[in-house]
């Protein structure tokens, strides 16, 4: 499967829940592409080849190679009480791990190398010297490329008979496969550049990768603090793109958009240094500041639909408790949530916040909107969000748009905070008219 087809910025969600299949294909039109996480690539391989097959779009798939150098906790499951359903916690008062994760269990047996799963069952965190002998880094490379190529290629057959009517509409649907838009080379946190740390075990992962990954483009993951951005991306960019990336996949670890406006610039500048060597840029975890970040070079991001827009690298992946449902108000580019904050603040007392989708026509009051509704509002509304920047709107156009839903409502308390719309306009308006 190419590239989006569509003009830059691309959208890209993130699966999660099997729930939004149904979001997925009744508002495929609002976005570009897909991003599978490899452990539900692996553990829901059968659902995911069909989902993926009957959409029709563009996707890749995150590998996660970095959890195994975390510490070895991250992976595994919190021990229930059978009677109370409560986690267990020891002596100190921290909550208790038990087993690996089922879904990250099989990829560890099934899908990765010896290596992997040896860590895995000596409870410690990888680390460079496991990839000392070239041959292992090898095998480990040719695990992860083969698990991306083949895992979800397979269109199932049941849908080989949908192939002339997919033609007969002008949709391209191949049944002799379904690759991913590229491969992503396996990839560690960067926290320096020097040999102590993972900097060039990635720089050879990315080499391993490319010379096996044939005509489909290999993109490198950059997974970095704001710090190490700020210090080495111009570094960075240009020893991966020697390394032979087709593209970045940009990770700036726990980087949240409500930071100041010092922590925006380096994100700026950063995706403006990467775009320079006129290479795609797509950021892994993004949130409505990557509209912004358009004018920086950024080719795409991706997110959960209204969820999952930022993400800390060494977050337990064993999360208690579901998301509560949020409103995207698109004016004040930020969520709230339905149940607390849009009862206080009574959107239809704010002419020009209110939404004109077809979610919000039939139910005004973001009150009354289900987890389901709440998700369908915020892809209809990215969607127009996407269409004003490929439509032409300008650096400056855009900055002044954000300038001037901060100060209408910036002395009004239920709105707070929107500090970050005064700091993206700044960032923009520190540039050019482009």
């Amino acid at each position: 499967m190419p590239f989006p087809s569509e003009p830059k910025p691309w959208s890209f969600y993130r699966l999660g829940p099997t729930k939004e299949k149904e979001l997925f294909k009744r508002h495929r039109d609002t976005y570009d592409g897909v991003v599978i996480p490899a452990h539900i690539a692996s553990y829901y391989s059968k659902f995911c080849s069909e989902f993926i097959g009957t959409l029709g779009k563009p996707y890749f798939i995150d590998p996660l190679t970095f959890i195994f150098s975390n510490d070895s906790s991250q992976i595994r499951r919190f021990v229930k009480d059978k009677n109370t359903g409560r986690t267990k916690r020891d002596r100190f008062g921290n909550k208790k791990k038990g087993d690996v994760k089922r879904s990250y269990l099989k990829l560890v047996e099934n899908e990765y190398c010896e290596k992997i799963k040896e860590v895995v069952e000596e409870n410690r965190s990888l680390n460079p010297n496991d990839f000392a002998d070239s041959k292992i880094m090898e095998q480990f490379v040719n695990k992860v490329v083969q698990f991306q190529l083949t895992k979800l290629a397979a269109i199932p057959d049941k849908y080989k008979k949908y192939e002339k009517y997919a033609k007969m509409s002008g949709r391209d649907m191949s049944v002799s496969g379904n690759p991913p838009m590229c491969l992503v080379a396996p990839y560690f946190p960067i926290t320096t550049l020097n040999a102590r740390g993972w900097y060039p075990t990635n720089i050879k992962l990315i080499q391993a990768t490319k010379a096996t990954s044939g005509t489909i483009p290999t993109f490198a993951v950059v997974l970095a603090d704001t710090t190490t951005l700020a210090q080495h991306s111009k570094q960075i960019a240009e020893d991966y793109s020697k390394a032979g990336t087709d593209g970045y996949l940009l990770w700036p670890d726990g980087f949240s958009s409500d930071q100041d406006t010092a922590a925006l610039r380096i994100i700026f500048d950063s995706v403006t240094e990467f775009s320079q060597t006129g290479k795609p840029v797509i950021l892994m975890y993004g949130d409505a500041f990557s509209l912004s970040l358009h004018y920086a070079g950024l080719a795409g991001f991706a997110c959960g639909i209204c969820y999952g827009e930022k993400k800390l690298s060494t977050q337990d992946v064993d999360i208690e408790g579901g998301i509560p449902p949020r409103y995207y108000i698109r004016r004040l580019k930020k969520k709230v949530q339905i149940e607390t904050e849009a009862r206080r603040i009574q959107i239809d007392q704010y002419p020009d916040l209110a939404c004109t989708c077809e979610i919000c026509q039939r139910k005004p009051d973001p009150v009354t909107l289900d987890d389901a509704e709440s998700r369908e509002h915020f892809m209809l509304t990215r969607a127009q969000e996407l269409i004003e920047l490929r439509n032409g709107l300008t650096r400056q156009q855009y900055a002044g748009i954000l300038r001037d839903a901060y100060e209408e409502h910036k002395n009004d308390l239920l709105l707070q905070p929107i500090g970050h719309l005064r700091n993206w306009a700044d960032i923009l308006g520190a540039g050019n008219n482009e």
